[in-house]
């Protein structure tokens, strides 16, 4: 059976991001009885720390798509600075 303490033990790790620790807690508590309610909460518990891992990963996902994208930025500026350094040299050669 759950208890309001385990409840509140599990919510704490959630909020610390300690997923060893609420995997460990929800294992125990699965593996008694449960109420109806107990049972939902731990669903939500579980449910909440599924969207910040996502939440997590997505936005590492977003910032190295940003990086990326700053980075193939960069090339484009180098390659338009190149070829404009090779039509210039074109154009002093054409003027000689």
């Amino acid at each position: 059976m759950m208890t309001p303490n385990k409840i509140a033990d599990l919510e704490k790790l959630l909020a610390e991001k300690n997923t060893s620790g609420a995997k460990t807690l929800l294992k125990e508590l699965l593996a008694g009885k449960m109420t109806g309610e107990e049972r939902g909460e731990v669903l939500v518990n579980i449910a909440a720390l599924y969207l910040d891992i996502t939440n997590s990963i997505n936005k590492q996902y977003v910032e190295a798509l940003k990086d990326a994208f700053i980075a193939l930025k960069e090339v484009e500026n180098q390659e338009v600075a190149q070829g404009d350094a090779e039509k210039l040299k074109k154009i002093r050669e054409e003027l000689k």
